[in-house]
């Protein structure tokens, strides 16, 4: 930290002319709360004046991120080339947006490096930006921009008619693990009656991701498939290293509820006296609800 001016003009003075600075001297720098010393910092990360492997996690109580510095902040951020250090800083851009925050962050989304991306549509959620709903179509039919991070703000906007985008993905080749989460969650959301097979597929897979899963049966609550109430209910009781707590239950009971057949019903019964209080404040509403 800097208290006095000649203490800031004494740090400033350490800084090498050229070459790379002295990690000490970065590490000075980055935790300041003074305003000048952070911008040098800003200076140094976007002309790539640091060793080359240096990266920083910045904290989130850091002066850097706060409310003065976040329009040096932003004037930096598009031009750090440094994708680690990037990407640390874009994560840390979320919640209430300041100044023109939204616009960097959308900008960011067409960036070359996908973990800026990601990062940036992390931060994005809970935006209201017009520009970006606008854009969410575009940006997930593009190979080359799209992330696993678009499809929370594409359901946050409630863009309901990109499922043939999402059929695509998923057939694709060499699929990872996050894109077919990503999917299910989105057909899951805005299922089509012929998603139905597919949701069972999903589930009845002992392998399967648990998230992938419980989206499935949520996709089978919102088509309303009485054909898949035993089944639901069937993993919904299943025993394994994700189902031992009555809280891993919680999407299953509000498919059942979605639903609402005899059989759903009784299922849902059973966990009146759940251990979990929000499993069993979650029955109590959807019994209260249940006929209406």
């Amino acid at each position: 930290n800097s208290p006095s001016p000649a203490d800031r003009d004494f740090i400033l003075s350490l800084i090498p002319a050229q070459n790379k600075v002295p990690r000490d001297i970065l590490a000075i720098l980055v935790n300041s709360t003074n305003k000048i010393l952070l911008e040098q910092w800003l200076k140094l990360i976007r002309t790539d004046r640091i060793p080359d492997d240096y990266s920083p996690s910045v904290d989130l109580d850091s002066y850097l991120l706060s409310k003065e510095m976040r329009t040096s902040l932003l004037q930096a951020v598009p031009n750090i080339r440094n994708t680690e250090i990037l990407s640390d800083l874009v994560n840390k851009l979320r919640g209430e947006k300041y100044y023109n925050t939204e616009d960097v962050l959308i900008s960011l989304l067409k960036h070359d490096n996908s973990s800026v991306r990601y990062w940036a549509a992390s931060s994005l959620k809970g935006g209201s930006s017009a520009i970006l709903a606008a854009m969410l179509p575009e940006l997930i039919k593009s190979s080359s921009y799209r992330t696993v991070g678009l499809t929370r703000l594409i359901i946050e906007k409630d863009i309901s008619n990109l499922q043939p985008v999402y059929e695509e993905i998923l057939a694709s080749d060499g699929i990872n693990q996050d894109w077919k989460r990503s999917c299910i969650e989105y057909l899951s959301v805005y299922p089509l009656k012929k998603h139905a097979s597919m949701f069972v597929k999903y589930l009845s897979d002992a392998k399967e991701y648990w998230s992938i899963r419980s989206d499935a049966a949520l996709g089978l609550g919102r088509l309303k498939d009485t054909e898949s109430v035993g089944l639901i209910i069937k993993v919904m009781e299943e025993k394994g290293p994700y189902a031992n707590s009555d809280y891993n239950k919680i999407s299953y009971l509000h498919a059942l509820a979605m639903i609402k057949n005899d059989v759903a019903k009784k299922a849902i019964e059973k966990y009146k006296n759940s251990d979990e209080d929000m499993v069993k404040s979650l029955v109590k509403e959807i019994l209260e609800k249940w006929d209406q």
